[in-house]
Parts: structure tokens; C-alpha cells; sequence
């Protein structure tokens, strides 16, 4: 959530011509052969770096801000990932591939770190400077159909884990990206309806786990309305028991996106969710969380883009965010691309909370405002 990119098959014809003045000879005609043998597929290996500097107003006391995600580390340089990606063979018919996605650095993997393999399952707590995002085995029956097992990237959410499947608008990530899954363990199944229409369905050990810590599963599911090349409607379902220990108390996600490219130079975005949480509400009840992302990105001149995003995002019961809260964060992101893979971005980001979750020397503060400097190299 995580963009979801789109497939499409363009199927070419060729039509052949008599030369001008030539014989048309009955034995000249060339073999075909009934059953040609099917390309061996290639080992494709795909890179991407990022690297920031974080600045908040005010500093906080310990020099970390726990609700930036990726963003949490403030006046220190760092190699947020640097992402090494090896695919074969994930298309075709009948074909067998795999897929093993791997994150180095300092931002990175310590917040999309799994349970169970590079987190503790049960206190959560990870200091990782490594991380193996995905890594599946796939079963292809033909460009519509196929079939995932290992760990993979979620489907929810309308921003992604940075990297070679792409990067998002700003590098100070949401509040509906940051307190929501990255990965899940487990089975996918990837059904192409028709060339509009595709659908997913998932059974996984639950919300970043990589290791089981209840006797229970988590089901999801997807559809995927494409109808043109430029907009697309998405809606997105998690459900199952995610607390340690509790195989009773459900967690139920849902979610929609919304892509629309207006033309070559305005794209816009839409992410609106809910999701409630079984026992953690006073008196054993039912929690809840919610909320909202607006993106606008802008082409302003060849290689220069200017990118908005507005996010409402509303915690009344401090289970995601660990504060009982309502944020509100507007972020202002001008981007200059030397290159399509090369970029360097300036996020400018205000905050503003309904109780004071932040801090700076000593200070409970309900607002913060940031500077965020980040390049990006796709390689």
C-alpha cells in the first residue's frame, strides 16, 4: 500500500508481402514447427537505494520521533535501504520461479522486520540492519493465473515498501502506511478475471508474521477494477486473530484505493480505511482506527514534480499508533529527477495531534514539523 502496478499484453501482428517481381515457389515454403521450445527463463537481479536527513521542529529529547516510521531518526545521516531484488521465471506458462527480496540499512528493515525472523514475535522489538522482505516460490499455470507460497508484500494500503517495485510520493511515509502490515507468510493466489477485472486471495499467519503466535489464520482478499489504463478502483480485506496467545479476538481490515492519471503532468490518489480490533476497547470491547490520504502529484516542468499529500488518520483507542489520538499531516514534497531512477526530494511536514504525542526537551507538544531530505537511485 502499499500502488498496485497494472498488466497489460500487447500482442502485435506482422503482415507479409510479396516482393515485387518474384516467383511465388510452392516448395519454398519454410517448416513450422507444432511444438517450438519455451524460452528458459532468465535470472533478473534489480537494485534501489535511498539515503536521508531528518530535521524536526522541535528536537525531540532522544532524537527520534516513534511515529515517522522511516522518518523516526532526527540530524542523522543514514542509508535508509538499499534494496537487492533476485526474480526467475515469476511468468509463462506452466513455469516455476521464485522471488528473494532483500533490504540493508537503517531504516528499512528495522520497521518492516517480520516476527519470528528478524523481530521478536512477542515484544516486537527489533534493531535489525537487515531484512528479507519477500521470498516466495511461484507457480505460473498461465499469464492469468498463478500461485504464491513464502512471505511476500501485503496488499493493503495505497503506499509501498520503498524499493525496485517502486517508491511513493514522499519519503516521510503515512500514518495508514506506517501503523499497517508490510508482509504476510503464507499462500496467495492471483486470479486475472479479464483484462479489467483481477482478484487475490490470501491465507497467511497473519500481519508481519513470519513465525505463528496464536493457533490461527488470517484470511485476505483484493479486487481490482481497471477499466482504462489511467484510473483504477481498489478494495481490499484482512481478517483473522493477530495477538499473541488469542486465537478469539479478530482484527478486521478494510480498505479503499483510488488511482486516477488525469494526464501526463497530474496524477491523483485516494486511501480510505477501517479497521477494528475485537477486545482491546474499555470494558473487553471493540477498538477501532480509521482514516484518510488525499495525494495529488504534479509535473511541473520536465524533470522537476511538486507532490501533496493531506492524511486524517484517527486512533481514539491507542492500539496502532500507541497514543489515544487524531492526527492530522499535511506534506509538500518537491522532487528534481536527474534521471527516470534518479531523484533527490525535499519533504516540508506539518503535524498536528487532537492530545500531545510528541516531545521535545522534557515538553508534551500536540503539533510537530519537519524537513526531510532524501536520494533515490533505482539501479
Amino acid at each position: 500500500m502499499r500502488l498496485l502496478p497494472f498488466l497489460f499484453v500487447l500482442l502485435s501482428t506482422a503482415a507479409w508481402a510479396q516482393p515485387a517481381g518474384s516467383c511465388l515457389l510452392v516448395d519454398a515454403t519454410e517448416p513450422v514447427l507444432e511444438n517450438p521450445e519455451p524460452e528458459e527463463p532468465e535470472l533478473v537481479f534489480k537494485g534501489f537505494a535511498a539515503a536521508s536527513y531528518g530535521i524536526n521542529f522541535p528536537q525531540p529529547s532522544n532524537s527520534r520521533s516513534l511515529l515517522r516510521g522511516y522518518a523516526l531518526d532526527d540530524r542523522k545521516l543514514k542509508l535508509d535501504g538499499l534494496n537487492l531484488d533476485f526474480e526467475y521465471g515469476l511468468s509463462g506458462d506452466n513455469q516455476l520461479g521464485f522471488r528473494l527480496d532483500t533490504v540493508l540499512g537503517g531504516s528499512y528493515p528495522r520497521i518492516d522486520a517480520a516476527g519470528g525472523l528478524f523481530r521478536n514475535p512477542y515484544t516486537g522489538y527489533s534493531n535489525t540492519d537487515f531484512d528479507i522482505r519477500q521470498a516466495f516460490v511461484r507457480y505460473s499455470l498461465d499469464s492469468n493465473f498463478s500461485i504464491d507460497a513464502g512471505k511476500f508484500a501485503t496488499h493493503v494500503g495505497y503506499e509501498i515498501m520503498p524499493g525496485v517495485d517502486g517508491k511513493n510520493p514522499h519519503g516521510t511515509p503515512a500514518y495508514g502506511y506506517t501503523f499497517n502490515p508490510f508482509t504476510h507468510t503464507g499462500v496467495r493466489i492471483n486470479y486475472n478475471v479479464s483484462e479489467q477485472v483481477s482478484l487475490l486471495g490470501l491465507v497467511v499467519l497473519g500481519a508481519d508474521n513470519f513465525q505463528d503466535t496464536n493457533k490461527s489464520v488470517s484470511f485476505g482478499g483484493q479486487v481490482n477494477w481497471h477499466p482504462t489504463s489511467d484510473f483504477s478502483l481498489i478494495f481490499n480485506v484482512l481478517d483473522g486473530p493477530e495477538r499473541p496467545y488469542n486465537d478469539r479476538d479478530r482484527r478486521r481490515y478494510y480498505d479503499l484505493i483510488s488511482n486516477y492519471k488525469v494526464s501526463e503532468e497530474l496524477n491523483l490518489g485516494l486511501h480510505a480505511f477501517t479497521s477494528t480490533e475485537e477486545g482491546l476497547a474499555p470494558g473487553g470491547g471493540i477498538a477501532w482506527v480509521n482514516g484518510m490520504s488525499l495525494y495529488l502529484q504534479a509535473q511541473l516542468a520536465e524533470k522537476f514534480w511538486l507532490n501533496f499529500r493531506q492524511e486524517f488518520y484517527n486512533d481514539p483507542f491507542g492500539v496502532r499508533s500507541g497514543f489515544a489520538a487524531h492526527y492530522r499531516a499535511l506534506t509538500i514534497t518537491p522532487e528534481y529527477r536527474f534521471t527516470p531512477d534518479w531523484a533527490v526530494r525535499m519533504d516540508i511536514r506539518f503535524d498536528k495531534a487532537s492530545n500531545p504525542v510528541f516531545e521535545s526537551g522534557g515538553r508534551n507538544l500536540d503539533y510537530q514539523k519537519s524537513l526531510f531530505f532524501q536520494q533515490t537511485l533505482k539501479f
